[in-house]
């Protein structure tokens, strides 16, 4: 049982460290997904909020 205990507070553990905020870029950003690239053109504002467009 304790075995167990100690597997299963070792996998917790190692969650809680993979789980960590990464700020997506807000400007001057390209991505490539299969060849495909994407990057932020523009941006609009809805209920006080902007709002940025991929392309």
């Amino acid at each position: 049982m304790k075995k167990y205990l100690l597997f299963m507070a070792a996998i917790l553990f190692a969650m809680s460290l993979s789980a960590q905020y990464i700020p997506l870029p807000d400007s001057n950003a390209v991505w490539s997904v299969d060849f495909v690239k994407y990057s932020i053109e523009g941006d609009s504002t809805y209920k006080s909020k902007t709002i940025r467009k991929f392309i």
